[in-house]
C-alpha cells in the first residue's frame, strides 16, 4: 500500500527510489519506534522530496501557529490525541486523571 502511494505521488517521476525509502522506514534496527527522529538530511539522501519550512515564511507561520495551539491544548487539558479535519470536525481523546491515594 505505501509503496503504491509513493509510486503514485512523491516518486511518480522516479519509482526506482521507492524500495530504498520503504527499506529505511521499515528497518526496526535503525528506527526502533515511531518517536525516533529522522533528520531532513537522511530523508533527502534516501530520495524523499523535502520542502523546508524556512523557505516559505507563510507556511512556516501556519505550521508553527498550529503546533503551538496544539501544544497549548495538550498542556492545559487532559487531551492526549487530537484529530481535526478541514471542516472543523474534531476527535479529542482524553486521559483519565489519576487521583492520588494517601
Amino acid at each position: 500500500m505505501v509503496g503504491q502511494w509513493l509510486k503514485d505521488n512523491m516518486c511518480s517521476d522516479d519509482t526506482s527510489k521507492v524500495g530504498d525509502i520503504m527499506k529505511m522506514f521499515a528497518d526496526h534496527k535503525k528506527q526502533k519506534s515511531h518517536a525516533r527522529h529522522i533528520s531532513k538530511k537522511q530523508c533527502e539522501e534516501v530520495g524523499l522530496n523535502i520542502i523546508s519550512l524556512e523557505d516559505n515564511k507563510e507556511l512556516q507561520d501556519a505550521v508553527l501557529t498550529t503546533h503551538h495551539a496544539f501544544m497549548h491544548a495538550f498542556a492545559s487539558t487532559n487531551a492526549v490525541k487530537i484529530i481535526e479535519n478541514h471542516n472543523g470536525i474534531a476527535y479529542v481523546e482524553q486521559s483519565v486523571p489519576s487521583i492520588p491515594t494517601k
